[in-house]
């Protein structure tokens, strides 16, 4: 392993006025997005910063496990932070390897995987007792790291190697060999209704599309912004987004052509984005401008920029709790942002049962098929009638997980796949609201 690791924290300025407060900067952020026609629209379900919680030294990366409303938080110092969402307190600090940085979650079975950049290994977390359980040796210098919940597969990119690796997660051995991306790969999402990989590089200011299913590269490297940091799938739409760190932008990938749709203009330095399927709300952290702003996603238009600590950097939404979580650096801290939920519409399941009716009915389901996928909504609505939303929110997850299985089999048309998953997911927003 190489030991000069001069990319693993970049050395950023700290804006424009550092000598400004927080607030006052944000005020000049506005009014320069205001000269570009980039200022915030006026929205009635704007997400607003709710408070901070103190984590402890150098926070890098969150994630969130929403079926147990758990915040994983990555310290560069060694640890991971367990967060409890209902109250923000801190239930457990677990040590891993040397030096992480970024972290994944499988909420199917409630493992978090951590990537530690100076150890070239990832630490596998079980989320019902917060212990490591197994390290694994990856490529040089492991960075961005994502799951996809349906295979159980876990993608690793090496920024020293320019490699991404694949963990199967049911052995939590490495899978095959190490895939070749571009220069300096950083972010990583998965599309598990498509089984795609994206792989930001950085130095190559190209995003790598992997197919999950062969390991392969899909085509040509997509042509994005300057120094391309991280990355996020919206599954419900299919769209990938790229923040531009160097060019301060966030690029629009359409997943089903992998073509560049446009370019969103943002703050300074933008780094960690994560995406709120349900309100189709991004969230984008910004090392620069010590700020989160948020893009309306059926418009690609700024609708809020939130002061939030000191070099933000890692961002992640708990889509159930319409809650974010963005860690900052240098105020040791995590902000928390939080937005209104969407109500689930009164016939919730019904159009659902419409659509597994109308699939087995063309001959497109079986009956075992069908049978699965009714069992899990007919378990989800009686759940809600007995008020009991945790188990409902499991059995739609459940549901979700067999439509994208039959999309990857090509028994269900992708189209519909992605429409059922994204109300099965409304109606699991709204279940906080019953």
């Amino acid at each position: 392993m190489s030991i000069n690791k001069p990319h693993a924290v970049p050395v950023v300025i700290r804006g424009l006025f550092p000598f400004l407060s927080i607030s006052r900067r944000l005020v000049l952020v506005l009014a320069l997005l205001s000269l570009l026609g980039l200022a915030p629209i006026a929205r009635a379900d704007v997400p607003a910063r709710l408070g901070s919680v103190s984590v402890g030294s150098f926070p890098n990366d969150t994630v969130v496990n929403p079926a147990t409303n758990r915040i994983y938080v990555v310290h560069l110092s060694g640890i991971v932070a367990v967060l409890d969402g209902s109250t923000n307190a801190v239930l457990s600090v677990i040590r891993v390897g040397n030096f992480p940085v970024r972290a994944a979650v499988n909420a199917n079975t409630n493992r978090i995987y951590v990537s530690n950049l100076f150890s070239d290994t990832v630490s596998v977390i079980d989320g019902n007792s917060n212990t490591v359980i197994a390290t694994i040796p990856v490529g040089d210098g492991p960075n961005g790291i994502a799951v996809n919940a349906t295979t159980n597969r876990i993608y690793v990119a090496n920024e020293g190697s320019n490699t991404v690796s694949v963990i199967d997660g049911n052995t939590n051995s490495l899978f095959g060999p190490q895939i070749g991306v571009g220069f300096l790969p950083g972010g990583v999402a998965v599309n598990a209704v498509t089984n795609r990989v994206y792989v930001t590089n950085r130095q190559s200011d190209t995003v790598s599309v992997i197919d999950g299913a062969t390991n392969g590269v899909v085509g040509s490297p997509i042509r994005v912004g300057t120094f391309p940091a991280g990355v996020v799938v919206n599954p419900t739409n299919n769209r990938v987004y790229v923040t531009n760190a160097v060019s301060n932008s966030v690029s629009v990938i359409d997943g089903n052509t992998n073509a560049v749709l446009g370019a969103i203009g943002v703050a300074s330095y933008p780094v960690g984005i994560d995406v709120n399927p349900n309100t189709n709300q991004i969230f984008v952290a910004h090392n620069q401008s010590d700020n989160v702003v948020v893009i309306d996603g059926a418009a690609n238009a700024v609708i809020a920029v939130i002061p939030v600590g000191f070099l933000p950097d890692g961002v992640s939404v708990n889509p159930q709790t319409n809650r974010a979580y963005v860690a900052n650096r240098q105020s040791f801290s995590v902000t928390v942002i939080g937005g209104s939920s969407p109500s689930p519409p009164a016939d919730m399941f019904s159009s659902l049962v419409s659509q597994v009716n109308t699939l087995r009915n063309a001959g497109s389901l079986n009956a075992a098929q069908s049978g699965a996928l009714l069992g899990a909504l007919d378990a989800a609505r009686q759940a809600v009638a007995n008020g009991n939303a945790g188990a409902a929110i499991f059995q739609l997850q459940n549901f979700n997980n067999l439509v994208a299985v039959l999309v990857q089999a090509a028994v269900i048309p992708a189209s519909v796949g992605q429409q059922m998953i994204a109300a099965a997911q409304q109606i699991m927003n709204g279940l906080g609201t019953f």
